[in-house]
């Protein structure tokens, strides 16, 4: 006798009225005896599979009793049963629907903020195919890879490899607009990116006047976008108006075209487009302006391959001892957005771990909302034993109980839903102004955002239904006539095991919260020889007159020093290169006057400051700072007794080592002080300069007031634009700053939660406990020793938080800080402090509940013993 398969068999027991089972299971049984006497085994099974299904007919099927109406009335029943439920635990309601709302309003704003990240540049043709050229200098391998490489590098890399269809070369610069009219001259400080018309065929843009063939074509085109063509002259019909530029010695353009502003969510911004000089676009030649530069490639190209083509072509074409030791690499134009390392200043590259740490908030903040509701649930659900001994008594089964409970959980979540976007579009605008910047996404109108939302929230209301709806229907019948079914212990290792979870990611927050606040005010706040909120800045300028301006702002009271640079602190500086250049790295170069180092407080190791009464030999010396005099007297290049005594070609000519100053520092603290030379800048107009003003902070609106009359007087043809050094330096930090800012918020949020699932648990505790509390009591009892009791069985749950979330919290923090060159190491105190606070929020927590507990009255409690 041959046994059929069972699955079939199931499935035809299920469908099949309980009439014709028999009959045609005998029926089956037979047929399959025979097909295996003629049939392989695995051809009997097909057959018999077959012919299961085939038996798939109406008037064979089970007669249920159920019908659509009766299915309607249940789900009525469980929608009133589920209503009444809320109002008459409305404290219960109130946790769970404020805990719900809350975590979904928060998943909400990090899920658009992320969206808003995913969706940059989401509509470029032909992204995939961008590529940007990055070169590597083996001379000066510390430096990493750049973002800029010799401006004829892409128009030689069209023409020499076949596989590179398209490129365009791009500078960003901050530029100055003077705008005269009827004698009156007003100033715009704008972006340009200076480039050419291969600009389109990669960014593709809408003209409104002109065309993309006729603009960017020869020297002095300029093409404006439509707001900046209505700030400048009031309209959009500009082609063939004059621009001018104050700080590339006066140069003049015409307007070409006018273009629709870049979308917002597309990486290249600007405001203007002018012509790129191309007089040294020939790679042979060693020296070149660098640019950013961008090529499209062929669809079937491997990245790898073509980079090592393109090294083997370029190198044996190029001279000098620089573009020699010059490899390249290609980034796509993805990974171009997210790399913060390789800068080519088109680009402001995105943080891309800023992103990473919104979703895991997100998803950690959801799911202690939903271990929240479920934990509350389970507990209110323990105490309606008798309703399930009764439903029990009259066949409800599993189903029933499972429908029971996602019925009432989806009813909680649509209502936490409507709340939580009520709460989104509040916070929506606090929620901006945190991360600094406008979220483009614009969710209520998008289908698929609705979409996933309802489908997320059925989702969330199923498995937050499931798991009170199992444990109820767990109990035996005998557990519900006996009343235990409250003071079971079932589930209680997984609501305990849910609460360790949600204080540890609240320990995790708080601690990396914490951190990133030290951080950001170690490097906001690092002690600098130098007060810069006490500086201000006058921005990119080319006047004969700056050093007039300079001196002439002496007559200010309230300035104490005034100094002219090419690159005041906070980012920008000027980076040597030169085949000349013998130590292996990257000489930094600032051009500053005789007042620079005062103002910011050089403190000098040896040698001395320029002396302006002699201005030819300030230019034949450079000031070094003590890294490039260790690098210096290690490499030894002159191999002599006293290497700092020598004079180097640091730049195009020998210099003397004038003086040697301690490190002082001038960019991010993500990177290390570089090796610097400080040069002897006369202000004679031929450099972009700066104007650094100390001032005193007791009337400031007044002093820069006067400072801009002076400069109106002695420099009328350039506009006034200045910003106060410290803010300078906060821009370093945007990013961490605002990590900083979303960390302490979310925090907040998530020990609230956190704290309204402990509640939760403890009121279920007290309620399961409120005989053993009242015969404590009658036996003596204290109110402290009651409050105690319930306070022990928290303490020991976030002891085990406690343990799981602090080396977890330490390592990612430690890996976090170890990505600045400068940090601070993660405090003990940090560390004792979180615990401390844990255990404090912990008890009062449960205290505001365990003490009305304990002074309850025990005769009240006991009357039904």
């Amino acid at each position: 006798m041959h046994q059929p398969p069972k699955a079939p068999l199931k499935l035809f027991r299920w469908f099949c009225s309980s009439e014709r089972v028999e009959e045609i299971e005998g029926d089956l049984f037979e047929a399959y005896q025979d097909w295996r006497e003629t049939k392989s085994k695995l051809n009997s099974n097909w057959l018999y599979w077959w012919t299961v299904i085939r038996s798939f007919r109406f008037y064979l099927m089970k007669k249920h009793t159920s019908n659509p109406s009766m299915f309607l009335l249940m789900l009525r029943h469980f929608i009133k049963t589920a209503f009444r439920g809320s109002l008459k635990h409305k404290s219960h309601t109130f946790i769970n629907l404020s805990g719900l709302s809350i975590g979904i309003a928060t998943s909400l704003m990090l899920a658009m903020f992320i969206v808003d990240e995913v969706r940059m540049d989401y509509d470029l043709k032909d992204k995939e195919l961008i590529y940007r050229v990055e070169s590597y200098n083996a001379l000066r391998s510390q430096e990493g890879f750049n973002g800029r490489v010799h401006t004829g590098l892409g128009p030689t890399l069209v023409e020499m490899i076949p596989e590179i269809t398209h490129q365009t070369r791009m500078g960003k610069l901050n530029w100055t607009v003077m705008i005269e009219e009827d004698e009156k001259r007003s100033f715009f400080q704008e972006e340009f990116i200076l480039t050419d018309s291969t600009f389109f065929e990669f960014f593709p843009l809408e003209f409104i006047h002109g065309s993309e063939k006729q603009v960017l074509t020869k020297v002095g085109d300029a093409v404006l976008t439509e707001s900046l063509a209505l700030k400048l002259y009031g309209t959009t019909d500009v082609v063939g108006k004059e621009l001018n530029t104050t700080t590339r010695h006066n140069q003049q353009y015409f307007v070409k075209g006018v273009v629709k502003n870049p979308k917002p969510h597309s990486s290249i911004q600007f405001n203007i487009l002018i012509f790129k000089d191309t007089h040294l676009d020939n790679i042979r030649f060693p020296l070149s302006v660098r640019s950013a530069t961008y090529i499209k490639v062929l669809r079937s190209v491997s990245p790898k391959l073509l980079e090592a083509k393109i090294n083997k072509t370029i190198k044996p074409i190029v001279s000098g001892k620089t573009m020699k030791a010059t490899t390249f690499k290609l980034s796509s134009f993805h990974d171009a957005k997210y790399d913060k390392h390789t800068d080519d200043t088109i680009i402001e590259a995105r943080d891309k771990q800023m992103s990473a740490v919104f979703a895991m908030v997100a998803v950690f903040i959801l799911v202690l909302a939903i271990i929240n509701y479920t934990n509350l649930t389970a507990a209110r659900a323990l105490q309606r034993g008798q309703e399930a001994g009764i439903r029990k008594i009259i066949g409800a089964g599993r189903k029933s109980f499972f429908f029971q409970f996602v019925t009432e959980s989806t009813l909680m979540c649509f209502s936490s839903l409507a709340v939580a976007l009520l709460l989104t579009a509040s916070l929506l605008p606090s929620f901006e102004q945190a991360i600094n910047r406008p979220l483009l996404f614009n969710y209520w109108v998008d289908p698929w955002f609705w979409g996933i939302v309802i489908s997320a929230i059925i989702l969330l209301s199923t498995i937050a239904g499931i798991y009170p709806a199992i444990l109820v229907s767990r109990f035996r019948f005998s557990e519900f006539i006996k009343g235990n079914i409250a003071n079971s212990t079932k589930g209680a290792l997984l609501r305990k095991s849910l609460v360790i979870f949600q204080f540890a990611v609240a320990i995790i927050m708080i601690v990396s919260a914490t951190v990133v606040k030290d951080q950001i005010d170690f490097i906001i706040n690092k002690k600098l020889t130098y007060k810069p909120e006490q500086v201000i800045l006058v921005e990119n300028t080319v006047s004969k007159n700056l050093g007039l301006f300079r001196d002439q702002l002496s007559r200010i009271p309230d300035v104490n020093l005034a100094s002219v640079t090419t690159s005041p602190p906070g980012g920008s500086s000027h980076r040597v290169s030169s085949d000349r250049n013998v130590f292996g790295q990257a000489i930094y170069q600032h051009n500053i006057d005789h007042n620079y180092a005062e103002l910011l407080n050089f403190e000098f190791i040896s040698g001395e400051n320029f002396n302006p009464e002699k201005p030819s030999i300030n230019e034949e010396e450079v000031i070094i700072n003590e890294t490039l005099a260790k690098l210096i007297q290690s490499v030894n290049p002159k191999n002599v007794n006293e290497p700092l005594a020598e004079t180097y070609q640091f730049t195009v000519e020998p210099v003397k080592i004038k003086g040697i100053i301690k490190d002082i520092h001038m960019e991010s603290l993500y990177e290390s002080v570089k090796p610097m030379i400080f040069a002897y800048e006369p202000s004679n107009g031929f450099n972009v300069s700066r104007v650094l003003i100390e001032i005193r902070t007791d009337q400031i609106q007044e002093t820069i007031s006067a400072i801009e009359d002076l400069w109106t007087e002695v420099i009328p043809d350039q506009g006034f634009n200045f910003q106060f050094l410290d803010s300078r330096f906060e821009k370093l930090y945007t990013s961490e700053i605002r990590l900083g800012k979303i960390m302490s918020i979310f925090t907040s949020i998530a020990i609230l939660i956190s704290c309204m699932g402990l509640y939760g648990l403890i009121m279920f505790s007290i309620q399961s406990k409120t005989k053993e509390v009242g015969i404590r009591k009658v036996m003596g009892a204290s109110v402290s020793q009651i409050v105690m009791l319930f306070n022990k069985q928290v303490f020991w749950l976030i002891g085990l938080a406690v343990l799981v979330a602090i080396p977890i919290a330490y390592w990612t923090m430690n890996s976090w800080l170890n990505g600045f060159a400068y940090h601070i190491d993660i405090s003990t105190l940090t560390i004792i402090l979180t615990i401390c606070s844990s255990f404090v929020l912990a008890f009062l927590t449960v205290f505001f509940k365990s003490y009305g507990a304990a002074n309850a009255n025990p005769v009240d409690v006991l009357r039904s013993e």
